[in-house]
Formats: structure tokens, sequence, C-alpha cells
């Protein structure tokens, strides 16, 4: 895909402030809700979390992620590679004050590393809006006519990143 639908997708996800990231364990499968700290302009997603979380050892055995999200705006998925970074910089950058509920001690807080998932391929469902009419009257319109409907890339589109 071109960068400007790259560029489109990022900017669409950039509309959630909260995620599933979704890890590998030893169990199966593990969705967990998080708080999207950024989306910067690389692509990269980045989380918070604590050192000792599941989550950090799970990435570390298995660093393939899938992180999705769902609000008014719409619906999307991410599939990338996840890392756990220790970077006070980027911790200094990125920090939050609710996320002193988590780590008394601030941004310098031992305990609190990031996340970083460099996604590799997304896909969206537009759901507000005039491509939520649209994809409304396209789901009423199959129906009537007892057809599957057309994709429209205004509303759902695969993007690799």
């Amino acid at each position: 895909m071109s960068d400007h639908n790259a560029t489109e997708f990022l900017d669409f996800c950039r509309k959630f402030d909260q995620a599933m990231l979704v890890t590998h364990s030893l169990k199966g499968l593990i969705a967990r809700p998080m708080m999207i700290a950024e989306i910067d302009p690389l692509g990269y997603f980045w989380f918070s979390t604590d050192v000792d979380s599941g989550k950090v050892e799970e990435i570390k055995s298995n660093p393939e992620v899938c992180i999705t999200m769902t609000g008014a705006t719409g619906h999307a998925t991410v599939r990338g590679n996840a890392t756990v970074v220790q970077d006070p910089a980027k911790i200094v950058d990125l920090w939050s004050e609710t996320w002193r509920v988590w780590f008394p001690d601030g941004p310098t807080d031992s305990s609190l590393v990031l996340i970083k998932v460099d996604a590799i391929a997304g896909e969206f469902w537009a759901t507000s809006g005039i491509q939520g009419w649209k994809y409304l009257f396209t789901m009423v319109k199959s129906y009537v006519r007892g057809e599957r409907p057309k994709e429209d890339p205004s509303v759902h589109r695969t993007v690799k990143l």
C-alpha cells in the first residue's frame, strides 16, 4: 500500500485512546486492555507496563502481537512485533500523570517499562459519519437483494505498514 494509505490508517488509529493488546502465553492468546501512550510518526504503537507483568515475559518469548481498537469512530486491528523498551528519555517523553496510579514514583519508577509495537499490517472499519452511513446503506441494500456486500475501501481496508 502507498504511504498515503499507511498515514491515513495511523491517523484513524490515533482516534482511539485505548486498545486490547493480545499476546501469546503458555495457555494461549491473552488480551489485555491498555491505554495507548502514543502512535508515533513512524507508526510505532507505544504502551506502558510494569516490568514484572506477564505480558513482558510473553513478548520476550513470542514478540508477535495483535492490537484491537473499537469505539464510536469504528474498529481497527494491528498486527506487529513488540519489544520491551527501558529508555528513561522515552518514558519521560510519553509520561502521563494518570500512570502514577501504577507507578507512584513517576517517570523514574524502576518498575516502569514501555512496550513498542512495530506494526506490520492493519485493518480498519469506519462506522461513523458518512462512512457509517455508506456502510449501513450497503448492508441494507445487500440484505434486500440477498447478496453479499461489495467491499468499499472508504469503509473497510487492509493496509501494509
